[in-house]
């Protein structure tokens, strides 16, 4: 799990933020990792973003997923990544794209040119 592999860098706290209700299986990732929570927020409203403390993060990964209805990859990603790079300009963040080209929809798009060899194109971080 994501959880599981994050713990091998950090134990700092691990908030893992969804858009759908905790899975009943939330409850053994809590059991087996300390400092590990789970937070239900509407990822489009900028008042539910901050409820999450996003400001206090020491970063930020987000993987990628589309929107229903929606037939663009990336479709759901990119307008979070908007939102943090409105209005939480400090917060440093990776993320997780499906198609390369959307990196033009991002501010920091011209800092993806800088990442290190070893990263794969698909991922970019908004402080490298």
């Amino acid at each position: 799990s994501l959880v599981e592999c994050l713990r091998h860098f950090t134990y700092n706290y691990i908030c893992y933020v969804s858009d759908i209700p905790k899975p009943e299986k939330w409850s053994q990732i809590e059991s087996k990792y300390q400092n590990v929570k789970y937070i239900e927020c509407v990822y489009s409203d900028k008042n539910e973003l901050q409820r999450t403390g996003i400001e206090h993060a020491r970063h930020v990964i987000l993987l990628s997923w589309m929107l229903e209805k929606s037939n663009h990859p990336d479709s759901g990603i990119l307008q979070i990544i908007q939102m943090i790079e409105q209005y939480y300009p400090n917060v440093p963040y990776t993320i997780e794209l499906e198609d390369e080209n959307n990196l033009k929809y991002m501010s920091k798009a011209s800092e993806a040119n800088k990442l290190p060899l070893n990263c794969n194109s698909k991922y970019a971080a908004g402080k490298v």
